[in-house]
């Protein structure tokens, strides 16, 4: 008889069994799938530090999810890797649509936010220029008004020399010495109104000298 590999006699030769050194597929596939995940939950966490606190927090949730996937025993890889390859990828997928919603309100919000801002910024630049508006036409009228005095006064001292005038005039004339036949050409317009002014006639501001001399003349 063939003496077998062993020297017993008899034996059949079987090689030892070999166990394999490389990993399956499935198992290479699953720790992808983890790697991946782990690289979507620290990218997720970076991006939520950049966030509102309401979208923060469910950047963080969703990552705190994805991050117990990234942590599934190497035993359960060995035993179940096409199921750990599922759930990873999974919960990658779901937190990198969180994080793309998360970020899109976000900016949405600030675009908002800064049009807003715009707008304020536009209606107090558009407040102040009204007011100082009614400040400058305030300053109009209150400079119209000192105006308006200071004519009125000029009247009034017009008419008081005229007055003054006119006493004298009645004097000369007592005495034997005569004007001119009215003595109102000899008159500045702004005497004139004043002696309008004076006397109670109407409509006299706009009148030339000639029409001012025939009112007084009646």
């Amino acid at each position: 008889m063939r003496e077998g590999r062993a020297g017993s006699v008899g034996a059949p030769f079987r090689p030892a069994t070999m166990t394999p050194m490389s990993k399956s597929k499935d198992q290479r596939k699953a720790q992808n799938a983890i790697a991946d995940a782990a690289e979507a939950v620290k990218s997720a966490k970076k991006t939520a530090k950049d966030l509102p606190p309401k979208r923060a927090k469910q950047v963080r949730e969703l990552a705190d999810e994805a991050a117990r996937v990234v942590e599934t025993p190497k035993k359960k890889v060995r035993k179940k890797p096409a199921r750990v390859t599922e759930k990873a990828k999974k919960a990658t997928a779901r937190l990198r649509r969180g994080v793309e919603t998360a970020v899109a309100k976000a900016e949405r919000k600030a675009a908002l936010r800064a049009e807003a801002d715009r707008a304020a910024a536009a209606a107090e630049k558009a407040d102040a220029e009204a007011k100082a508006r009614t400040e400058e036409a305030k300053a109009l009228k209150k400079s119209a008004a000192k105006a308006d005095r200071e004519a009125r006064r000029a009247e009034e001292q017009a008419a008081a020399a005229l007055a003054s005038a006119t006493s004298t005039t009645g004097t000369d004339s007592e005495s034997g010495e005569t004007d001119a036949p009215t003595g109102l050409e000899a008159e500045t317009v702004v005497q004139l109104r004043a002696r309008a002014r004076a006397a109670g006639k109407t409509g006299y501001s706009r009148m030339s000298k000639a029409q001012l001399v025939a009112l007084l003349s009646d």
